[in-house]
């Protein structure tokens, strides 16, 4: 793909800019020099917004930083000009400052022309750009009346310019990202190659994570991490000034940074503590949920062979009857509800027990509630007492709009007993296909969800990082904004040690999450959520797009630097390759081969 035919949606989004200019233009009055005003602005600060990010990409020497600096001084200039026509300070931009605006930018080709490499037709778009800049300086110098003639040219051609600039800022910034993201990808930045691909392939139309919409607006990231800045910035930064003395302009110029080198927002910022030196040289190999959510989990699952319909992993009653089938121990289901119609598996006395009741398809505790059972009462979570056949009753109408499951609720082992109340304690166990195709263990956490115990003053979800070979936990912290700094070797609220803490049952718990992708092998990556209860751990559901932020938070490691970078890389690596060549597999392509290894071509390290 052309740098040009890459950056379509500016291109539509210039020619319409300039249709609205030229429509303003022929109309008269005040408002066609307050639009063209407007766009010319808007353009000169994205041209001013890609040159930062060509320093943040890292200039290839000392002149050639000093000259992209420079740069921001003429683009500056334009801009207070503009500004200030828009707020009725001033008049247009006099000619003689135009004039010596455009002879800065004409040194400033020259120079670069010497000492700063760039695709050809960048390059022309910048000569061009800088005649275009000239004649409308020439146009302007008769200072003309607003309505006259060549007042119009002037005003048309200066839009002009700074549109041939923009394109061009934005071509040239696209091909250092390429340079860096794309030829000289490495396994440990794995984050940064993944978060280009899914910017450049086109491979993903639609944004789920942040839910605005159906469809991928042109620089609707760029909002989403403004918002995020606004909203993380004033809360964490004084308190990271605080605790580990790091300055406000030294969190804000590192954000900056992250921001327009590595693609990542305040909120990672934060929650990956990227303040830290030794974090933040590791940026490039975080991922984050706004790809992973977006749709590079998914298509990275398409390229996986399968013979039938992919297995539904959010079906619980599916995976139930897979694990079932496999003998993969899981908590055996009492009770399907399905249009208020009771489908009874088990004797009457094994419903006198706690109960827990949930969708059979939903994601997190999304409608599951716990039923406790005393001297022959059932009691929900809002007190309402009742009979066997009232709790039928209840569980017969829940089932008019979603399909109910009921089980037995699984007590914590001992071994975990005190790092909770009501709720289970639950093991997230990441596991991804290797390059033959066999399933692998990468992570593991143990994690307290906080909003399924009633009696805690908090919904924050508490979590400790698990050490594969010996199952023991590390540090506890938390995945919300008020635990962003907080580490500790003991659980918040019981006290209870953890730290140091051997998982009960860990070699079962392990051989779970392995034998259940072995039965799911069409899918790629999968985190497996299981319990250790007081018979030993049981399978509680599978997740097809798994969480990477908390994750990689618990553990203090990134995902480059993890078991799972070089597994990811070389399915990465395998995108761009079918990508390129036109066999990329989407979701209805179906492939009754079997898989056979991924073929990872050799790339400069």
């Amino acid at each position: 793909m052309s740098l040009l035919e890459s950056h379509r949606a500016l291109l539509i989004v210039l020619g319409a800019a300039t249709l609205v200019a030229l429509a303003g233009l022929l109309t008269p009055g005040h408002a066609q020099v307050w639009m063209t005003d407007a766009i010319t602005g808007i353009a000169t600060l994205a041209t001013a917004f890609l040159v930062c990010t060509r320093l943040a990409l890292g200039a290839p020497g000392v002149a050639s930083r000093r000259l992209w600096l420079a740069a921001l001084a003429p683009l500056g200039l334009v801009s207070a000009a503009q500004a200030a026509q828009l707020l009725g300070a001033t008049g247009s931009l006099p000619p003689a400052c135009g004039a010596i605006v455009a002879g800065a930018a004409a040194i400033w080709l020259i120079l670069a022309a010497r000492g700063e490499p760039m695709p050809r037709i960048v390059r022309r778009l910048l000569w061009l750009a800088l005649a275009i800049q000239l004649a409308a300086v020439a146009a302007d110098l008769g200072g003309w009346p607003a309505g006259a003639p060549w007042r119009f040219a002037a005003d048309f051609l200066a839009l002009l310019s700074a549109q041939l600039y923009l394109l061009a800022a934005a071509l040239f910034v696209a091909a250092a990202r390429r340079e860096r993201f794309a030829a000289q990808h490495r396994v440990e930045d794995v984050g940064d190659f993944a978060r280009y691909l899914y910017a450049t392939s086109g491979l993903f139309r639609k944004v789920r994570h942040p839910r605005i919409g159906n469809f991928t607006v042109p620089g609707h990231k760029l909002v989403f991490m403004a918002v995020r800045f606004v909203s993380w910035f004033p809360r964490i930064a004084p308190r990271v000034r605080d605790r580990l003395g790091i300055g406000i302009w030294r969190q804000l110029r590192d954000l900056c940074v992250v921001a327009l080198r590595h693609g990542l927002d305040a909120q990672v910022y934060y929650m990956f503590e990227l303040y830290r030196d030794e974090r933040r040289a590791r940026a490039s190999g975080y991922l984050t949920r706004y790809e992973t959510k977006n749709g590079l989990f998914k298509v990275l699952t398409w390229q996986v062979s399968k013979s039938r319909r992919r297995i539904v992993l959010g079906d619980k009653l599916g995976m139930q009857e897979i694990c079932t089938a496999r003998g993969i121990a899981t908590v055996p289901i009492l009770i399907v509800a399905k249009g208020g119609k009771l489908d009874r598996r088990c004797a009457p006395a094994a419903l006198e027990r706690d109960l827990f009741l949930k969708p059979r398809q939903a994601k997190g505790s999304k409608g599951a509630e716990l039923v406790r059972y005393a001297d022959g009462t059932y009691i929900r979570e809002n007190g309402e007492k009742l009979d066997r056949a009232g709790l039928e009753d209840f569980i017969a109408r829940r089932s008019a709009e979603d399909t109910i499951l009921v089980q037995p609720r699984i007590e914590n082992h001992p071994g975990l007993a005190d790092l909770a109340d009501l709720a289970l304690m639950r093991i997230r166990v990441i596991t991804c296909l290797d390059a033959a195709n066999k399933p692998a263990i990468t992570h593991a956490v143990l994690s307290n969800l906080c909003k399924l115990e009633l009696k805690w003053p908090t919904d924050i979800e508490f979590g400790a990082a698990i050490d594969l070979p010996s199952g023991a936990l590390g540090r506890i912290t938390g995945d919300k904004a008020e635990m962003w700094l907080a580490w500790s070797d003991t659980h918040p609220i019981t006290h209870a040690r953890v730290r140091g803490r051997i998982v009960p049952c860990w070699d079962q718990v392990k051989q779970i999450a392995l034998a259940a992708h072995a039965a799911c092998n069409d899918r790629l990556l999968i985190g497996w959520d299981i319990a250790v209860g007081t018979d030993g751990a049981v399978l509680l559901e599978g997740n097809s797009y798994p969480d990477v932020d908390f994750l990689q938070r618990a553990h203090e490691c990134a995902v480059g630097d993890s078991a799972l970078g070089p597994l990811l890389y070389a399915r990465l690596v395998d995108i761009e390759r079918r990508s390129a060549s036109g066999t990329l597999r989407g979701p209805l392509d179906y492939d009754t081969a079997e898989a056979g290894p991924v073929p990872v071509t050799p790339r400069a390290q």
